[in-house]
């Protein structure tokens, strides 16, 4: 799928092999982390600045909104 800033985005939830089989699979948390790290960047663009890197953990999420700067 392209989208608008022309970038390429993969959904590999939905890989498959040549007999049809899923060759990923992803969970829940795997789903929110990334779009929590889609969330950071998005904002920061919207912000003009840099994207923070490298990116870190955080416990909670509620650390996360309060320790990310963008």
């Amino acid at each position: 799928m392209y989208m608008q800033g022309r970038g390429l985005l993969w959904d590999l939830e939905f890989l498959v092999d040549d007999a049809g089989r899923r060759v990923a699979a992803f969970g829940r948390p795997a789903g929110i982390a990334g779009m929590a790290v889609g969330f950071i960047a998005w904002a920061c663009k919207q912000q003009g600045i840099p994207v923070p890197t490298p990116l870190k953990s955080w416990k909670s999420v509620n650390l996360m909104v309060t320790l990310c700067r963008c």
